[in-house]
């Protein structure tokens, strides 16, 4: 068996109506498309789906810790180098926290360029920022 990758990851907020219109842009910026569904919201591109639940009422105010068994980030690949910088143009544009800007970063691979950021300002208020990455490859790591 030779697994072909990630289908899908599904995120908890704490308030999806608050949450949704920051994955829309985002999101939306990286060709994810919403699609219907009939239990909670889920963006998709032909490779990958994203959705977001709500959290269950008595987790709403857990504080998250990246650190903490769980979801540590995810990030999401392009194709090319100037794609990651326009992320990051919309990231600045629309307030949104950049952890760590577009740059090489060999410690994570050959020709690993990415760009870091926190999915909004309010969760990190709360002590949930859940680090996001979107990357673009050269082919000595596998890129495609």
């Amino acid at each position: 068996m030779d697994v072909l990758g990630v289908d899908h990851i599904d995120l908890i907020v704490n308030d999806l109506a608050r949450s949704a219109p920051f994955y829309e842009k985002v999101l939306g910026a990286l060709g994810f498309r919403r699609v219907p569904h009939a239990t909670y919201l889920v963006w998709a591109n032909a490779h990958l789906a994203i959705g977001l639940r709500a959290a269950a009422p008595a987790a709403r105010e857990a504080a998250f810790d990246r650190y903490r068994v769980g979801l540590h980030h995810f990030a999401l690949r392009v194709r090319r180098r100037d794609e990651v910088d326009r992320v990051h143009d919309l990231l600045v544009r629309d307030g949104i926290t950049v952890l760590d800007p577009p740059a090489e970063y060999p410690e994570y691979g050959p020709q690993y360029y990415a760009v870091f950021f926190r999915r909004s300002r309010r969760d990190e208020a709360r002590g949930r920022p859940l680090p996001v990455g979107v990357l673009a490859q050269g082919p000595e790591r596998g890129g495609r």
